[in-house]
């Protein structure tokens, strides 16, 4: 059985790669390409807190950048979620009030597009503000809700975006058991059609950015 689940995988992988043309048909007419980074805002309960019903979270990144509006996870759906973005001051803003949520997770991400040549991404954004309250208006720690940059397409989390994580994400779609994508890796595969899920789309579309056909997810 495991046999044959490697071999499917093995075939759908090669029907992706065949879907898209080889990089070596387009270098002569590559776009300018960025790097994708999912930042996220990661929920992590601190011990003796109660649970987060309200959180207003500022984010702020460098000029060089690109930044879009948060999107809420599944978690933030007990509530009301709301994001805007100052482009000129470049801040993203991301608001919750609802029921207390009750799970650790990703509660809500933002992409921002970065200059290839980026190396690091300590501080080109940060937090600004945090506030964080349980369904009483009390106060909760800050660190309640830590960030986690997330380069996306790089499902392997080896630092670049390459074919083999187009083939990993085939191969955990054909056989879960085998091929397990944790939160990180779930959330760096998610490139097309972002908030849906892992999908051959994103394989798909991982190997259009590999073959310099699009400048970013």
């Amino acid at each position: 059985m495991k046999k044959s689940l490697r071999k499917f995988a093995a075939l759908v992988s090669a029907s992706v790669m065949c879907a898209v043309p080889m990089l070596s048909n387009y270098s002569a007419s590559a776009v300018t390409q960025y790097k994708t980074y999912a930042v996220c805002c990661n929920y992590e309960k601190v011990s003796g807190n109660n649970y987060t019903a309200y959180f207003d979270l500022t984010m702020h990144y460098n000029s060089g950048f690109t930044g879009e509006k948060a999107i809420a996870t599944y978690l933030c759906n007990s509530g009301t979620f709301r994001s805007t973005i100052n482009t000129a001051s470049r801040n993203i803003q991301c608001t919750y009030m609802g029921d207390p949520i009750k799970t650790n997770g990703y509660l809500a991400f933002a992409k921002v597009i970065a200059p290839m040549s980026t190396k690091s991404t300590d501080e080109f954004i940060y937090f600004t503000s945090k506030v964080i309250r349980d369904i009483n208006g009390n106060a909760l720690s800050t660190e309640n809700i830590k960030m986690d940059k997330i380069l996306m397409g790089d499902v392997n989390l080896d630092g670049k975006v390459t074919e083999e994580d187009a083939i990993l994400i085939m191969n955990s779609i054909a056989n879960p058991d085998e091929y397990k994508l944790n939160a990180k890796q779930r959330m760096a595969a998610d490139v097309y059609r972002t908030g849906d899920g892992v999908t051959n789309g994103d394989a798909a579309t991982i190997m259009e950015y590999v073959n310099g056909e699009i400048r970013n997810f």
